[in-house]
This record gives C-alpha cells, sequence and structure tokens, in this order.
C-alpha cells in the first residue's frame, strides 16, 4: 500500500480543509517523516483520517455512524476524510464524508457516506459503510484491527506487555496480536463435549422410556390380522355380487321411468302442433301474399313521384312568378345606379385641377416654414451666444477684480489706486522681495553656524564634567591622556553647563525665527508671481470676451431680420391656398371624392351581375318547369298500367282487393318464428317415437337379465345385511392392523435410538478426548498453548529488529509459560527480567515488539507505510541514534515510516516533518517543512 495523499476537512482540532501530499519530496523524500506538535494539539488527528476513510472509524472513537460522531470538529456541519493510495492492483481513493442537516452546526447528523473510486477507470468499486469496508479490505488485504496493528503502532500497548506478569501477558497478547480464536476454540471444545454427552444422555432416556410389545401378543395379533383380511376378502366378493344385482334391478326401473317421461313428452309436443296450426295456415296466406309485395311496392313508388312531380311543378311556378318581380325591381335599381356613378364621376373630374393647385401652394407653405423655422434656430442660437459671451465678460470683469484685491491683500497696491502702472509696481515689489529673502537668507546661515558652535561647546563641557576624576589627575607639564596636550586650562575647574544650555536655547529660537521669515518671504514672492501672471491671462480673456459678444449681438440682429423676411412670405403662400382651395386637407378631399366615385361604380357593377344572375336563374327556374310538367305526365300514365297489373295479380294469387292483401301480411320476423317453431316441434315427435322404440329394446333386455333374480327388496335387504357384516370385520381388522404397525414402529425406533446412541457414544467420547486435550471453560488451556507458540514467532521477529538496533539484548521465554526475559550480552548472557529494563531499553524492545507484530500482521505483504506514535521521549541520545537508524532502514525498503512525537531532538533530527500547531485552544493547523520554510498545507495553499 502506496500512500499519495490525503483530503481531511473538519476533524478533531484540525478545522477547515487540509491536504497532505504523501508523494512530496519533503513528506517522504528522506523515507522518515515525523508528525509533530505540542500534547494534545492533535498529532494522532492525521491516522484518524486515514482510518476514517478508509474504514468508517479510528483506534480511539470506534465507528461513526449516524448517531454518534465524536471525530467532528465542535461547531462544524460537514465533516470529510479522503485517502488516494495504490496497490499492485491499481489506484483507489477511498472517501468518508458525513453532514449536518441543513448545513447548519446545530442540526442533526445525517447518514454518512462512504464508498470506494478506481482512480484509473473512475468507476465507482463500492458504497456504503459495510460494503466499502469490505472492498477496502479486499483490496489491502488487512482488515480494521490487522491495519491499526501492521501499520498504526502503538508503542504503549507493547510497553505495558512487556513488563505485564505472565497471567495477565495472554489476554494482552491475544489483544494486541488478534489470536483471540484460540480462547474461543477452547471453549467451543468445552461446550461441544457437554452438548454431545448432553446428546447421548437424551438419546438413552428416549429409549428407555419406548414400551415394547412381548414377541407372543405380536404373533397371535398377526395370525388374527390374517384371517381378518381372509374373511374381509370374501366378505367384499359377496358384497359385490349383491350390488350388481341391485345394480341391475335400478336399471331396470329406471328403463319404466324413462319410457314414461318419452309418452308424457310425445303428449306435450302433439299439443303443440295442435296450437301451432291456426298459425301457419296464417304465416301460409302471409308467405304467399308476400309474392305480390314488390308490385304493391312498385304502384306506390310511382304514385309517390307523381305527387312529387306535381308539387314541384307549384313551386317552380311560385319561384318563376318571384323571380319575374325582383328582375324588374332590379332593373330599376341598375339605371338609378348608373345614373349615380355618372354624376360622381362628373365631380371628381371638375375637382382634380383644384386639387393639384392647392397641393403646389401647399408645397410652397412647408418650404416657407422650414426657411422660418432655421431663421427661428438661428434667433434662439445667437440669443444664448449674445447671453454666454455677456456672462463670460462679467466673469472675467470679477476674476481681474478679485486679483487686484489679492495685489491689495499683497500690499503692492493700495485701496481705491487705479491710475497707476500695475506692471511697474508688480515688478518693483518682486525685486525689493527677493533682495530681502537674500538678506534673511544670510541671518539663518550665520544663527546656524552659532548654534553648531554652542551645540559642540555644550557637549564639550558636558564631557569635561564626565571626566571629573581624570582631570583631578592632571599636573602641570604632564601630557593629558586623552588629548596630549601639556596645557591644562581646565585643570582646576570647568564654566557653567547652565549659559552654554541657555545660549543654545537662544540660538535655535533664532534659526527657528529666520527659517519662518524665509518661508514667509518665499511664499509672498511666489504668490505675487501667480496672481501677475494670472491678471496677465485674464486680461487677455476678457478683451476676448468683449469682442465676442459684440460680434454676437450683430449676428442676433442679421437672425431676426431674416425671420421677419421668412414669416411674410409664409402669410402670402397660405393667402393663395385659401383662395384655391378653403378645405385644409387636400388628401382628405381627393379620397372623398375618389372613394365616392368608386363606390359608385362598384354598386353599378353589382347591381349589373345581380341582375344577370336574376335573368339566368329565372331561364333556368322556367326551363325546370317544363320538364317537371312532362314528368308529371309519364308518371301519371305509369301508374294507371301498374295498377292494372297489380289488380290481375292479386286476383291469381287469391286475394279480392288490395285491403284484402294488406290485412293478411304478417311480420317477416313473425312468420318465421312460427314456421321455426312447427318444425322444431315436427322433429322433437320424430325424436321421441324414435326413442319410445329403441327404449322398447332396452326393456326386454332387462327383463331377461332379471328372469330368475330375487325379488328387489329381498336383494336390499341382503346388500344392507352383508354392509354392516363387512364394516365389523374392517373395525376389527383396523384396530388389530393399527397395534401391529404401532409395535413394529416401536421396534424399528427402538432399532434407530440403539444406533444413534452407538453413534452418539462414539461422538462424544471424541468430544469428550479434545476437551480433555485443549477445552476449558475460560478458553485458557489452548490459549495458553497458542499464546506461547505465538510469543516464540513474535520474539524471533522482534530480535531481528532488536538486533539493528542494539546488540546488547535478546529476547527470550523465560520457561514454559509467557514469561518474558531478556538476554543481555553486555553481561556475559545474562539472563535478567524486563522489569530491571530502563524506560529507553523498555521503549527499545517495545518498538523492536511492535514492528515484529507489523511483519507478523501484513503476512509478508507490501506494506508501504508505517506510523509509530509516541515513546521516543524516554531515549538517550545514542539510544535515539539507534531507533532512527532501524526506522530509516525501514524507510530504504521503499516504506515510509512515519514518527507521531513531540520530542524536540527528532526536530533537529529529521529532515521530513509536519507539524501541528495550535492556533486557538481546540483548533490547530498543519504545516510541511520546506527548504524555503514552513508552508501551510490549508487546501488551495499549493500544500
Amino acid at each position: 500500500m502506496r500512500l499519495e495523499s490525503l483530503v481531511l476537512q473538519n476533524i478533531n482540532s484540525l478545522a477547515g480543509t487540509w491536504v497532505v501530499d504523501w508523494r512530496r519530496p519533503e513528506v517522504a523524500g528522506e523515507g522518515v517523516l515525523l508528525i509533530s506538535g505540542p500534547t494534545g494539539a492533535g498529532k494522532t488527528t492525521v491516522l484518524d483520517a486515514l482510518t476514517l476513510a478508509l474504514y468508517g472509524r479510528t483506534p480511539r472513537m470506534g465507528r461513526v455512524t449516524e448517531a454518534n460522531n465524536e471525530v467532528m470538529t465542535r461547531g462544524e456541519a460537514e465533516m470529510r476524510a479522503e485517502l488516494a493510495f495504490a496497490t499492485a492492483k491499481g489506484r483507489y481513493q477511498a472517501s468518508f464524508t458525513q453532514r449536518r442537516a441543513r448545513g447548519k452546526a446545530q442540526g442533526r447528523l445525517q447518514a454518512p457516506r462512504h464508498e470506494l473510486v478506481d482512480l484509473d477507470s473512475g468507476a465507482v468499486l463500492a458504497e456504503g459503510l459495510r460494503e466499502t469496508e469490505r472492498a477496502v479490505t479486499e483490496v489491502l488485504g488487512l482488515g480494521f484491527e490487522q491495519f491499526t496493528r501492521a501499520v498504526l503502532l502503538a508503542q504503549n500497548g507493547f510497553a505495558a506487555f512487556l513488563l505485564a506478569a505472565a497471567d495477565e501477558r495472554a489476554p494482552l497478547l491475544e489483544r494486541i496480536t488478534g489470536t483471540e480464536i484460540y480462547s474461543q476454540l477452547s471453549i467451543a471444545a468445552h461446550e461441544r463435549a457437554k452438548e454431545e454427552r448432553a446428546r447421548l444422555d437424551a438419546l438413552t432416556e428416549r429409549l428407555a422410556a419406548l414400551e415394547l410389545l412381548p414377541a407372543q401378543e405380536l404373533s397371535e395379533a398377526t395370525q388374527r390380522l390374517a384371517a381378518l383380511e381372509r374373511q374381509a376378502q370374501a366378505t367384499a366378493e359377496h358384497l359385490e355380487a349383491l350390488r350388481a344385482l341391485q345394480a341391475r334391478w335400478r336399471d331396470f326401473q329406471a328403463l319404466q321411468e324413462e319410457a314414461a317421461s318419452l309418452k308424457e313428452a310425445e303428449a306435450q309436443v302433439l299439443q303443440q302442433l295442435r296450437a301451432l296450426e291456426d298459425d301457419r295456415r296464417t304465416a301460409a296466406v302471409a308467405r304467399r301474399a308476400e309474392e305480390a309485395a314488390r308490385d304493391v311496392a312498385e304502384v306506390e313508388r310511382l304514385e309517390k313521384e307523381t305527387r312529387e312531380a306535381e308539387a314541384a311543378c307549384q313551386r317552380l311556378a311560385q319561384e318563376v312568378q318571384t323571380l319575374v318581380v325582383e328582375s324588374r325591381t332590379l332593373g330599376a335599381s341598375v339605371e338609378a345606379a348608373c345614373t349615380e356613378a355618372a354624376t360622381a364621376r362628373s365631380a371628381w373630374e371638375t375637382m382634380r385641377p383644384r386639387l393639384a393647385e392647392a397641393r403646389r401652394w401647399d408645397a410652397e407653405i412647408a418650404a416657407a416654414l422650414a426657411t422660418q423655422r432655421q431663421a427661428q434656430n438661428l434667433v434662439n442660437r445667437e440669443k444664448a451666444r449674445v447671453d454666454a459671451e455677456t456672462q463670460r465678460v462679467a466673469r472675467c470683469q470679477r476674476e481681474q477684480a478679485a486679483l487686484e484685491a489679492r495685489l491689495q491683500t499683497l500690499g503692492v497696491l493700495r485701496k481705491n489706486e487705479t491710475d497707476v502702472d500695475l506692471g511697474a509696481v508688480v515688478q518693483a515689489a518682486l525685486t525689493a522681495g527677493a533682495a530681502e529673502e537674500e538678506a534673511v537668507a544670510r541671518e539663518l546661515a550665520a544663527a546656524q553656524e552659532e548654534l553648531q558652535r554652542s551645540q559642540e561647546e555644550l557637549a564639550l563641557v558636558k564631557e569635561m564634567e564626565s571626566l571629573e576624576a581624570k582631570r583631578r589627575q592632571l599636573r602641570p607639564g604632564s601630557p593629558c591622556p586623552l588629548c596630549g596636550s601639556l596645557d591644562h586650562p581646565f585643570a582646576h575647574g570647568t564654566p557653567l553647563v547652565q549659559p552654554v544650555a541657555e545660549a543654545v536655547v537662544r540660538h535655535k529660537e533664532h534659526c527657528r525665527q529666520c527659517a519662518h521669515k524665509l518661508e514667509a518671504l518665499r511664499a509672498r514672492r511666489q504668490a505675487l508671481g501667480e496672481t501677475w501672471a494670472a491678471m496677465a491671462h485674464h486680461a487677455a480673456a476678457l478683451q476676448a470676451a468683449v469682442q465676442a459678444e459684440a460680434a454676437a449681438r450683430r449676428a442676433l440682429a442679421e437672425a431676426q431680420a431674416a425671420l421677419a423676411q421668412a414669416t411674410q412670405a409664409m402669410e402670402r403662400c397660405r393667402e393663395q391656398r385659401r383662395i384655391v382651395l378653403p378645405d385644409s386637407d387636400v388628401e382628405a378631399v381627393e379620397t372623398r371624392l375618389r372613394t365616392q366615385a368608386e363606390q359608385a361604380a362598384a354598386r353599378q357593377e353589382a347591381l349589373q351581375r345581380q341582375y344577370a344572375a336574376y335573368t339566368a336563374r329565372l331561364a333556368a327556374a322556367q326551363a325546370r318547369k317544363e320538364e317537371w310538367e312532362r314528368r308529371a305526365q309519364e308518371l301519371s300514365r305509369a301508374v294507371a298500367s301498374s295498377s292494372h297489373r297489380l289488380n290481375a295479380r292479386l286476383q291469381e294469387l287469391g286475394f279480392a282487393s288490395l285491403g284484402v292483401w294488406r290485412s293478411s301480411r304478417r311480420d317477416a320476423a313473425w312468420v318465421a318464428q312460427v314456421e321455426a317453431a312447427a318444425k322444431d316441434a315436427e322433429a322433437r315427435l320424430a325424436a321421441l317415437q324414435l326413442g319410445q322404440q329403441r327404449l322398447a329394446l332396452r326393456q326386454q333386455e332387462a327383463r331377461a337379465r332379471l328372469q330368475d333374480a330375487p325379488p328387489r327388496a329381498e336383494v336390499d335387504a341382503a346388500v344392507a345385511a352383508t354392509e354392516a357384516k363387512f364394516q365389523e370385520i374392517q373395525e376389527e381388522r383396523g384396530a388389530v392392523a393399527a397395534r401391529v404397525a404401532e409395535a413394529r414402529r416401536r421396534e424399528e425406533q427402538a432399532r434407530q435410538l440403539r444406533a444413534a446412541q452407538a453413534a452418539q457414544a462414539a461422538t462424544a467420547a471424541t468430544w469428550e478426548r479434545l476437551r480433555e486435550l485443549m477445552g476449558s471453560a475460560d478458553g485458557k488451556k489452548l490459549r495458553n498453548f497458542a499464546q506461547g507458540l505465538t510469543l516464540d514467532l513474535l520474539l524471533s521477529v522482534a530480535n531481528a529488529r532488536l538486533a539493528a538496533m542494539s546488540d546488547r539484548y535478546q529476547l527470550v521465554r523465560d520457561g514454559l509459560g509467557l514469561d518474558i526475559a531478556v538476554i543481555d550480552g553486555y553481561r556475559a548472557g545474562e539472563r535478567r527480567s524486563v522489569r530491571n529494563l530502563s524506560g529507553g531499553e523498555t521503549f527499545v524492545v517495545s518498538l523492536a515488539l511492535a514492528l515484529a507484530l507489523s511483519s507478523l500482521v501484513s503476512g509478508g505483504g507490501e506494506l508501504g507505510c508505517l506510523f509509530v506514535d509516541e515513546g521516543f521521549g524516554t531515549l538517550d541520545e545514542e539510544s535515539l541514534e539507534l531507533v532512527l537508524d532501524s526506522l530509516f532502514a525501514l524507510g530504504e525498503e521503499n516504506r515510509l515510516v512515519g514518527i507521531i512525537s513531540h520530542v524536540p531532538a527528532l526536530r533537529e533530527r529529521l529532515v521530513c516533518q509536519i507539524a501541528v500547531r495550535p492556533v486557538i485552544p481546540g483548533r490547530s493547523s498543519l504545516w510541511v517543512h520546506t527548504p524555503q520554510g514552513w508552508e501551510s498545507l490549508a487546501a488551495g495553499n499549493g500544500g
């Protein structure tokens, strides 16, 4: 298993999202990684995130569920652990997430989500808590317990195991190595032996409880059963013969009843045929009347068509009369429409020249109006320009006055003084100001020199006061040890500091006043220059504004004159337009006249089409009327001929008149029903007569079979007596058979119980021997034996690891029990108790045991990572180096070894480090050590 990356969000004290890339050189480059931090900062949280992503639980808190989550950071609403790793089977990503309802920290825990994804294909291999844990176990080859023993090594567990008493070591070894199965097997063997002995005792009790029938009684019962079976068979055969004779008597009686029934049915059918005689005769007459039905229908059809033709003639005569009247009315309307259309066309033609003239004057008016609008727009623009130039002149005058006021403020110009040459006045003021600035600058330089001399003198006086002891040692003619001078003017006294300090203050104040005065002079000269430049600029602007205002007023006068001319021209055009056409809208007049002419022409055309249509309809109606009159005459002749032929046909069929024929007709369905009923009755009568003939033959045969038989009453009595006797025999036979069967069942049950008892005795003996070898009620017998073997293997592998860290000790079993001792190579192989080891030695031996267990649990498989949790603080420098060398050797086996510790020496020794730093109480952060310094592993920070 090779770790690639770990994402953990809001787990324990690590609030927020953190990303650990196990492939970074800063993490895995050296093979050994230190995860450090103060106690309680959350170093083990990184390991919790590993197991949480893989198995959905942690070694400390157990399984995380919807009802229990002690891992999520307090005050957060979401938790996530996501681990990407690789094995020989491929690359995978296991993730575990859980949220609170509505995304709020106070919300109820939701169901966690656990899944395993194939990173190469993107396929989801498993979802759900148990399914994902099974899939991870299959991919890694390690379950949760095996993973925590092979990858996460907790030193405290092995130290307790090493120092425990012999009786306490077996449960600890069982819990650490996961060999609980041996205790379970020992207890199971003990319990199974008890169960098998209980089964044997139960079989013995069941066999003793069986009551078997004596052999003599069973033989007598068997003989009696055989005799009853023979008697029952003879009685059954006699009863069968009697029942056959009884059946022949029943058959004969049934034949007699059947003959009586057939006779009665024959009488009913004959009565039905007599009842149908009248209906059959009526139906025959109706059938004959149907032969003339087509002739009658033909006469009736012709009569109907004749009536319809006569009605059509009357209707068409009325239609022709109506069309004649309407045609005359339409003719008058057509003439009126023609007159109206001619009048409208004449009015339109008369008005067209006036409309053209009106359009021409409308165009002239529009042109004059456009000219007037242009002139008005020009007047407006010029007025606006005059106003703007006037305002600009006023503004320039105000600004000029303000600048003159500023000159008065600067003292260059006196108030109400106007008749002066401002240029000469300002130039003289500038020259005088420059001269005054130069004088003040010279005064400032002199004051600064005086200040510097006073400060140097003050420093010298203070230094001389500090050398009072040395001055008292000066002797005339001897050199000064500081300056080498032979003159010592201050050997017997020193000037006062106070007068020198006061002089320094005076000179500083003088310098400040000079500097302030110089700055004021410079500011006045600059302001005067700026003011004079602004005045020159505004004077030019004022002259330009006055000229622009005059030009604007001249342009305004010209625009107003043009506007007056355009207004007069427009009024002349409007007067000529009113003379030509008083109406204001030429298009409306033209549209109205044209519409009236078009509508009159359309009405004329429509009425002419309507008149033509009425004329055509009148001609067509007259033609149809003549046609219907001819058809009515032809139909009258056809009716007379058909009526003559119908009367002859009715006489031939026996009907005196058409009324008699009509009264003889019946519904066709009724006729068919009468004929079918008669036919059915005749068929049933024939079938009944044939059945009577056949029944007579069967009666003769039945009498022949009963010729020598006793009467039926005697036969019935014999059958009843024989059945009673047979029932008695059967009841006795059943009781005897049940007694024999029960006796034989019990014998078979006893035989099976004896066989089961013998088999169970062998099984119970086997389990009893196994219980004697390995079974015990507390599981201690086999557990101690198996733990001894496991301990031997564990100590063998641990000694190989221990030899790499120290050549002094070797672990051995002390006797046949689970006691552990060490052989001290530095004391000639002396056997010592592990309790005599120092703290550092105990840690080294415990680490060797932990590494050995990791090898055993992994089964020799490839484990690309190993984490050792705490315990390094008990080592001295030499032991620490040995342990680290051993761990570096594991790192060189292409395995990442993680050390969780707060020992400072490890931070100095190891290059690859991850630090867990407290931020506030209950909150920490993750950092990785890089060549550039510490780098945060917060998500989005490049970590």
